[in-house]
C-alpha cells in the first residue's frame, strides 16, 4: 500500500476490455427481455455475470408518517386502481387504505387520500374506454428467424386490444413495456393486425396497428440487441437513450439530441441515471455523457449503421426506440 501510494499514478483500466463471447442461443421469455430492457446495463451485469449490486435500504421507521415520499404514495394508488378495476367501491378503497395504518394521521392523512382517489378515479374513467368486456389471457410461443424461440403470457386483452393500466406515469419505461407484449401478441398473429393502449396518470398512450410481418422484424432486431448487450454493458440508457430518439425524430440534430439526452443522464435534481450505482460499477464514480457517445458506430461486434447518426450510442438508442415511437406515430394519425 506505501509503494502504490507514492509510485506513479495510473488510469483506471476499462470494466471490460474487449466484449465477452456470444453465448449459445436459446428459448427466450419475454419477462427476461422486458428485465433487461428495464436497464441494459444492470440486465449485463446480472444475467450475463450473475452480479447484482447492494441496495441502501430504509431503516424502519417507529413513528407515524407525516408525509409519505413518492413509492410510497405509488404503492397506495397501484393498490387502489387494481382494487377499483377489480370491482372495488372507491369507498372500500379509502376504508381499506385508513385500515394499513401507512397513512398519516387524521387529517394529514385525509388530504392525501383525497389526492390520490382523485387521481385513481380518473385512470379507471380513461381504463374503462379501453375495457370492454372480460379480459383475457393467451400463452404464446414464437418461433423467429433462426430457429429462436420466445414464449409468454399475453394478459389484458380486451377486445383483441391489448390494454396495460398503472397508477404510474406513463413514462418511456412504461410505454416500452406494453410495446414489447404487444409485438410477442402482433408476430404470433397469423392475419390481420394487433393494437395496445397504456393507461396511467396524466392519460394514455396508444400503439398501432401493428400487423405481423414488422412485429417479427423489430422483435427479432431487440433481441439481437439483448444478446449484444449479454456480450457487454451497451452504451444506452432507458430515459437518456429514449430522449435522444424522441429528440431525432422531431429534426434535432445529433448534437442538439445528444444535450437533451444529457440533461436526463446528468439530472439537476441528483436523479440523473448517471447516479445509479449499475452505471457508476461499470464507468466510474460521476461518469461524463461523453462516455456513453465516445464510440463511433460500425464496430465489429454486430451493430448496424444508421443513417446520419455519428455514434455508437445514436445507432443502438434509434434501434431500440424508433419501432415504438413509430407505432405511437400511427395510433395518433
Amino acid at each position: 500500500g506505501a509503494r502504490a501510494l507514492v509510485a506513479p499514478r495510473v488510469a483506471v483500466p476499462p470494466f471490460l476490455r474487449t466484449p465477452l463471447p456470444a453465448i449459445e442461443a436459446a428459448d427466450l421469455e419475454l419477462d427476461t427481455l422486458r428485465m433487461f430492457f428495464d436497464h441494459p446495463v444492470r440486465g449485463f451485469l446480472r444475467q450475463r455475470l450473475g452480479v447484482t449490486l447492494p441496495r441502501e435500504e430504509d431503516e424502519t421507521a417507529d413513528q407515524l408518517p407525516i408525509e409519505l415520499d413518492s413509492l410510497s404514495r405509488w404503492a397506495i394508488g397501484e393498490r387502489m386502481l387494481e382494487a377499483r378495476l377489480s370491482g372495488a367501491t372507491a369507498d372500500h378503497c379509502r376504508q381499506a387504505e385508513w385500515r394499513r395504518g401507512a397513512l398519516p394521521p387524521g387529517r394529514l392523512g385525509a388530504r392525501v387520500l383525497d389526492d390520490v382517489c382523485g387521481e385513481v378515479e380518473l385512470v379507471v374513467q380513461d381504463a374503462m374506454r379501453f375495457r370492454e368486456g372480460p379480459a383475457q389471457a393467451v400463452d404464446l410461443a414464437l418461433v423467429l428467424a433462426g430457429g429462436r424461440r420466445v414464449t409468454g403470457t399475453v394478459g389484458g386483452l380486451y377486445g383483441g386490444r391489448l390494454v396495460h393500466t398503472s397508477f404510474g406515469r406513463v413514462t418511456a419505461k412504461r410505454r416500452f413495456r406494453t410495446w414489447l407484449t404487444l409485438m410477442l401478441r402482433a408476430a404470433a398473429q397469423t392475419e390481420g393486425t394487433a393494437a395496445a393502449v397504456t393507461i396511467g396518470r396524466k392519460g394514455c398512450v396508444e400503439f398501432g396497428p401493428v400487423a405481423a410481418p414488422e412485429a417479427r422484424a423489430w422483435l427479432t432486431d431487440l433481441v439481437a440487441l439483448y444478446d449484444l448487450g449479454l456480450c457487454e454493458p451497451l452504451p444506452i440508457a432507458g430515459k437518456t437513450s429514449s430522449d435522444y430518439a424522441i429528440a431525432r425524430r422531431r429534426g434535432a440534430s445529433p448534437e442538439e439530441a445528444e444535450k437533451a439526452a444529457s440533461s436526463a443522464w446528468h439530472d439537476k435534481r441528483g436523479w440523473g441515471e448517471a447516479d445509479e450505482a449499475d452505471h457508476q460499477q461499470v464507468y466510474g464514480p460521476a461518469p461524463a455523457f461523453n462516455l456513453l457517445t465516445k464510440a463511433l458506430p460500425g464496430l465489429p461486434d454486430g451493430t448496424e449503421e444508421w443513417p446520419s447518426e455519428p455514434t455508437r450510442f445514436g445507432v443502438l438508442s434509434r434501434r431500440w426506440w424508433d419501432p415504438m415511437l413509430e407505432a405511437e406515430r400511427r395510433a395518433l394519425s
